[in-house]
């Protein structure tokens, strides 16, 4: 199955409109930092990418905290759904471009911030990805990315299910993401374990066993998810966390 036909499969409007604690963590997470982000001299706003934006929930959410002195662009190659993601769009500073990464349409070096989730594990050298990031970044300029995290329990029951999802998706640490992102040139480099385990990362594949796991798993973890709610905690851990989220600067 091709992306494309992954993503026309998908309900747009559900999908977007559906959060999970894992999106709320992200999306403050985000907020923080485009808070902390000023736009480039002589500029009047900062410019924002998402790359692999189909039915992006941070499209749809950030505009609404960052304001109008901010352009966002969603950068991706899925044709259909990327065009149905823009008209999905409420925000008039949001704007979709259906294309490659590889070839992009973008002007080097003229990017503030750039974020993309669920998309460089799906690459096995991920440092060609890196290095296109970095040719669209203006100096100073941020680069976020997020992917699942196959280390601990997560990875665990991947292996257990459905281990043929490794075909498609490599299994970097957080720390071996961190010298990835530090090798390509980037400062102030982070790399962590992101949230709570999170069922919604495992490819379970088919079959009514594999469903009944599924929804198993979902179930169990409600109680966590309510009490890092209420606390304000992510319970993030190596072993327990189902996402890495790296970030780094480009000098």
């Amino acid at each position: 199955m091709s992306w494309e036909e992954f993503w026309q499969a998908v309900s747009a409007e559900g999908y977007i409109a559906k959060l999970t604690l894992h999106d709320e963590l992200l999306i403050k997470y985000l907020t923080d930092l485009l808070a902390r982000i000023s736009a480039p001299p002589g500029d009047s706003a900062r410019t924002i990418l998402e790359i692999g934006c189909v039915y992006s929930k941070n499209l749809w959410l950030l505009p609404q905290a960052a304001g109008s002195g901010t352009v966002f662009l969603g950068l991706d190659s899925c044709t259909g759904p990327t065009l149905e993601t823009g008209r999905l769009n409420p925000h008039l500073n949001v704007h979709v471009i259906v294309g490659d990464l590889f070839a992009s349409p973008l002007h080097e070096a003229s990017i503030d911030l750039i974020i993309s989730f669920g998309l460089i594990e799906h690459f096995t050298d991920p440092s060609k990805f890196l290095e296109a990031c970095w040719s669209l970044l203006r100096p100073g300029g941020w680069l976020v990315v997020g992917y699942p995290s196959f280390v601990g329990l997560t990875g665990l029951i991947q292996r257990l299910v459905n281990p043929r999802a490794f075909d498609r998706h490599f299994s970097l640490s957080a720390e071996q993401m961190l010298s990835r992102i530090t090798h390509s040139g980037f400062n102030k480099v982070e790399s962590c374990y992101f949230g709570t385990f999170n069922p919604n990362m495992i490819n379970w594949g088919s079959g009514w066993i594999r469903r009944i796991l599924m929804y198993s798993a979902f179930i169990m973890i409600l109680p966590i998810e309510w009490i890092a709610r209420l606390t304000g905690t992510q319970l993030s851990s190596k072993r327990f966390s189902s996402y890495v989220l790296a970030t780094g600067m480009k000098p």
